[in-house]
């Protein structure tokens, strides 16, 4: 080891051994080289020895051909330790609360240090995941410093460009939170020139942020000096060879004998939340087991598909989740296996949970109670019931919008109390129970002021915040309380809003999260806003924005934008919210977000329709609201809609549909649209108050015009009543200016955002558009990348390489169901169909008729206007799921050829983020989708070619080369399987009276004989062997594992159906011969030389046609029309 890296580690190792509480030793450095920096575990090893240090050393050395467990060396050497230096005196239930890990996790870590294996007392759940994961990695940080505080610690990790994601984020924990002050020294090398994997990139990125920050790197250059620190430059180990290749990329070094090993280390990175590597190893393994159709145990296949469906449940892929599902089922062991069994109902219940259908996951429940019951099946039947809970819950506890009267089977709680399933109990107290919000002991909302059918269940809340508090999750504890906030804004109780959100701070003050204190400031904000704090309000959206704008988060960016928005048409304030709306559509588009956290993307449009009409800008107003209809097209355009979670969009729809219809005096239609927008204002739970005042000012303003002048008073009086009652002040007086030619609008009420932080926002939506390029280049690159080698990569057939090309794009780019249409000779035909979309014949000839007419490629979102524009044509697949859909046509010298189609289907009804095909996508699919034309017609072309090489083109069978080549197929098949030699029966046959059918009948009658005579063969011989055109009228058959009686067999058989034939008079007179007369001694019959023999080589078998053609022309020279069977005394007769 070179001198000078050495005494940085002996500097480094010294002052972390010595160190005291204020960290001010030196203990981490970083060696970042560009060649081939080794560090030496034996010289590691001395130098400890040489300081006389008591500590111990892992020394880890990353190598991308292995897959390491998650965390890798980390948790290997705190079982090491534990072992060493407590097991004695501390059972591992100790040492784990001692080391201060988070109590959820805490059986996962015991049960590793008992046995060394990854196990949960409880299932995790998904909604907890990324919280989770910090609470891993942070606890992970705990353990190694309660070692370190009595036992010092080296850690050297060695070429770590190859660490997985997992230890990388943990180190990157480490270093953040100074967590090697005590007796850790930390020693890291990586290449700089060494190129990272994408899963793992941003990470890593912000890895080297942190090092950069703590000033620990050491730049070390290696192109000098290299047998001074022990590197030879030639004759490369396998492993060294291994690092000079620099990609990391786990794929090339997969094979079929560690895969049994590798899954269970795949599925405790699942159990550990180390998604993002399990994800990339599942996939790499699953391409190379499919794409290379590897043979793998029937087990180890189950495994794999289970392990997928689990993690794109977990990664929010629910189509593939549910695809890996039941590729899993379609093995018979599943049924026969109760493990495996239980396996496919859990993950395709979770996954049904996942993707909202929670109807058809208590139905999967059902069937499952059947097989596996309490008595028998104990922990099965736990997991299950707990999966039921959350199944009642729906897909997600939405802590932003009340979901009242939940219903959770008692059994499921008294499962959960019973078995100590922490997690699930706490959620179904708190998001399962329609609580009433409390503060201390004391109920706010009292039982006089609810319906006396309501359960009060302040008690579950309580229960449920407790658990919380009990496991030292905080953000459940904070999503509780800002449920509480949103059931108190229902029953407009400020002072308790307010209560519950300082709630809120009080749980996030010494926490780092500050993504969930913009929420709560939105949240805050809003409830202002509702109980009219208009400065207040501005104040909290406004703190809100900046936080986002420094997280760099856009998110609670365009909530609080949207939320001004809504403040301003709450005081009169319009010009501000068109303001605010275009701000916000464009940083979504940016983002490529279709929905804010706190509503759907319609409601933005409402609010630009409203405050445009406002202005008197109508026109603008009708964009708007074209677009705002297109979103909801799925609701408007249904018989039987479904208004879940679209209840606030549909009423501000009809307002402003009302409001437009006043401009076109369409006042009929406007008091329609009216009186629809007050039955839904009746029947959904939270009030929007900040539009209240507007909307009466508009349905007053309608009365006035229809000399209304009854239902006018009545409408100002009870708005006039329901404002007081709500103690909403500001609308009185805004309903009692109405009508009013000076409006009494204060002006302090219309705060607005300064232009200083409008520019700052537009900025970073540059910002935004620059990183959006960036990704979609590397995007286009990676994918290329993968692309070529799936089209290079030798598949069996097309059906093969068309399957695992449509795959790798709809894995890809988020694709849900793929369509391909081949067009041959004018006629289309589907010749890839994976969707759940029966095509008949006449919509799949006008998906071609539209294409070839219109020859412009379509990309469809119902987001977007041009959903209205193909609107016919997207009906052609009779479903209202297709949320995005791209079809390409395809052209050869002007020639419609192929019709690609890609669909993304709905989720959530249409409230969760919509992912849309976008130019770029449709550029980069087109070129793919070309290639692969390209390639499967060079396939077919090559087919072909190879076909007709070997195959006879007037009769279609083998020809002479045809022959040879599945002979030497056979002996090679037979050499593989261990067999040294089969016996062949060759028949080897001319027909007779040939010539004389075509002096007399011409060739064409001699060539229907020919293809007639060769049909026949094959009739007769069927699977017992194969028939040879060898040349002219001259046929062979040949016949694997058969003995000459079996040849005389087939012998008779063809003459007795040349019998029936006549002499094939059919075929003769089908070439337009009308009167045929044949004499028996002119009609075409056969003689058959029949030989056999053992064939190891495929000389053996030429010898058998020499014999069997000897045989054929002592026949042909004797009588004709016989068969004879070869023998040694026949040479004699040659």
């Amino acid at each position: 080891m070179k001198n000078e890296v050495r005494n940085r580690i002996e500097n480094i190792i010294a002052g972390a051994m010595l160190s005291d509480d204020s960290g001010n030793n030196e203990s981490i450095t970083v060696f970042r080289h560009y060649n081939d920096l080794k560090i030496n575990e034996n010289d590691l090893i001395g130098i400890i020895s040489k300081l006389n240090l008591d500590c111990d050393m892992v020394y880890k050395k990353f190598q991308k051909k292995n897959i390491d467990m998650a965390f890798s060396p980390f948790l290997e050497f705190i079982r090491e330790l534990y072992n060493k230096y407590y097991s004695d005196t501390m059972t591992p239930q100790k040492f784990i609360s001692e080391a201060n890990v988070y109590k959820v996790v805490a059986s996962m870590f015991v049960s590793y240090l008992k046995n060394g294996t990854i196990k949960r007392n409880e299932d995790f759940i998904i909604q907890e995941m990324f919280y989770e994961k910090e609470r891993i990695l942070e606890s992970l940080a705990n353990i190694l410093e309660y070692i370190s505080r009595d036992h010092g610690i080296v850690i050297v990790l060695d070429n770590f460009n190859a660490a997985q994601l997992s230890t990388i984020s943990l180190v990157k924990k480490i270093i953040k939170e100074n967590k090697y002050r005590h007796k850790i020294a930390l020693i890291i090398s990586y290449n700089e020139s060494y190129i990272i994997s994408k899963y793992k990139k941003s990470v890593w990125d912000s890895l080297l942020d942190e090092i950069r920050i703590y000033e620990v790197a050491i730049e070390y250059d290696t192109t000098y000096d290299f047998d001074e620190i022990g590197i030879q430059n030639d004759n490369l180990s396998a492993d060294e060879a291994d690092e000079n290749d620099e990609s990391d990329d786990y794929d090339g070094y997969i094979e079929k004998e560690k895969i049994k090993e590798d899954l269970p280390k795949i599925a405790d990175m699942i159990d550990l939340l180390a998604v993002e590597e399990a994800d990339y190893y599942l996939n790499i393994i699953r391409g190379f087991v499919e794409d290379n159709n590897i043979n793998i145990h029937e087990r180890e296949r189950i495994r794999l598909y289970y392990l997928l469906s689990l993690i794109n449940s977990y990664t929010g892929k629910d189509k593939l989740a549910y695809l890996y599902c039941s590729k899993m089922y379609n093995y018979p062991m599943v049924k026969k296996n109760n493990n495996l069994l239980f396996d496919y109902y859990y993950a395709r219940i979770l996954g049904d949970i996942k993707s909202g259908q929670s109807n058809m996951s208590l139905m999967q429940l059902e069937e499952a109670y059947n097989i596996f019951d309490i008595e028998n099946h104990k922990d099965k039947f736990v997991r299950l019931k707990m999966l039921e809970g959350l199944a009642y819950m729906e897909k997600n506890p939405d802590v932003l919008s009340s979901k009242t009267n939940n219903y959770i089977p008692e059994d499921v709680v008294e499962i959960a109390i019973k078995y100590k399933q922490r997690m699930h109990l706490a959620y179904i107290y708190l998001f399962g129970f329609d609580p009433i919000y409390f503060t201390d002991e004391k109920t706010v909302i009292s039982t006089e002021d609810r319906t006396s059918d309501e359960n009060i269940n302040t008690e579950e809340f309580k229960k449920g915040l407790e658990i919380a508090i009990e496991l030292d999750n905080v953000m459940l504890q904070l999503r509780g309380w800002q449920g509480c906030a949103v059931l108190a804004s229902i029953h407009s109780q400020f002072k308790d809003i307010l209560y519950f959100y300082n709630k809120c701070f009080d749980i996030m003050r010494g926490n780092d999260m500050k993504k969930s204190e913009a929420q709560v400031y939105n949240g805050l904000g809003y409830n202002c806003m509702i109980n009219e704090k208009i400065l207040l309000a501005f104040k909290y959206y406004k703190k809100a924005i900046t936080l986002g704008m420094k997280l760099g988060e856009p998110e609670p960016i365009i909530d609080g934008i949207y939320n001004l928005a809504t403040l301003d048409i709450m005081v009169g304030n319009y010009e501000e919210t068109v303001k605010c709306v275009k701000l916000a559509l464009n940083m979504m588009s940016e983002s490529r977000l279709t929905r804010l956290n706190v509503c759907n993307k319609s409601k933005v449009y409402g609010l630009g329709i409203f405050a445009s009409i406002k202005l008197g800008q109508i026109y603008n107003a009708k964009l708007y609201y074209d677009s705002m209809k297109t979103v909801m097209q799925h609701i408007l355009s249904s018989d039987n809609p479904d208004y879940s979670m679209w209840e606030d969009d549909v009423y501000l729809y009809y307002v402003v549909s009302g409001m437009l219809n006043i401009r076109d005096e369409n006042f009929k239609e406007a008091k329609e649209n009216f009186e629809n927008a007050n039955i839904l204002w009746n029947e959904i739970n939270s009030k929007q108050l900040y539009i209240y005042s507007r909307v009466i000012e508009e349905e007053v303003m309608l009365a006035d015009i229809l000399g209304e002048e009854e239902n006018k008073k009545k409408l100002i009086k009870d708005a006039k009543k329901f404002c007081k009652d709500s103690k909403l002040a500001f609308n009185v007086r805004i309903i009692e200016s109405i009508g009013k030619k000076n409006k009494d609008e204060e002006t302090e009420y219309k705060p607005v955002l300064t232009d200083k932080m409008f520019m700052e926002i537009n900025e970073l939506i540059g910002r935004y558009a620059l990183k959006s390029e960036v990704e979609k280049k590397n995007k286009m690159i990676d994918f290329f990348e993968k692309w070529v080698d799936n089209l290079n990569n030798g598949w069996e057939n097309n059906t093969l390489l068309m399957y695992n090309s449509m795959e790798l794009l709809k894995n890809t780019f988020g694709i849900d169901a793929i369509l391909h249409i081949r067009v041959e000779n004018n006629i289309p035909a589907v010749v890839y169909n994976d969707s759940y979309i029966d095509l008949q014949s006449y919509q799949i000839r006008y998906i071609y008729d539209h294409f070839n007419k219109n020859r412009r490629r379509i990309i469809v979102s119902r987001l977007e206007k041009s959903y209205k524009i193909y609107e016919d044509f997207v009906s052609v697949f009779n479903i209202n799921d297709i949320s995005a859909m791209l079809a390409i046509p395809f052209m050869d010298k002007d020639e419609l050829t192929d019709i690609f189609v890609a669909f993304r289907l709905k989720k959530a009804n249409y409230t969760e983020n919509l992912v849309m095909f976008y130019d770029e996508d449709a550029d980069i699919i087109r070129t793919a989708i070309r290639e692969l034309i390209m390639e499967i017609n060079k396939e077919s072309i090559k087919k072909q070619l190879e076909q007709s090489s070997v195959t006879d083109a007037l009769t279609g069978i083998n020809n002479r080369h045809g022959m040879i080549s599945n002979i030497l197929k056979q002996i090679e098949e037979m050499h593989e399987s261990g067999i040294t030699g089969m016996k062949y029966t060759v028949l080897y046959m001319d027909l007779d009276n040939f010539k004389y059918c075509n002096d007399n009948f011409g060739h064409d009658a001699g060539d229907a004989v020919l293809v007639a005579f060769s049909n026949m063969l094959n009739t007769v011989v069927e699977n017992a062997g194969f028939v040879v055109r060898y040349g002219g009228d001259e046929f062979i058959v040949i016949l694997p594992g058969r003995e000459e009686d079996f040849g005389a067999q087939i012998a008779k058989k063809i003459f007795r159906n040349i019998s029936y034939t006549r002499g094939f008079k059919k075929a003769i007179q089908s070439t337009n011969i009308s009167k045929l007369e044949i004499t028996n001694e002119n009609s075409i019959t056969c003689s058959i030389g029949i030989a056999s023999g053992n064939v190891k080589e495929y000389n053996d078998l030429s010898i058998i046609l020499r014999n069997a053609d000897l045989a054929l022309h002592i026949v042909k020279k004797k009588s004709k029309k016989d068969y004879l069977i070869w023998n040694e005394d026949l040479e004699s007769k040659k």
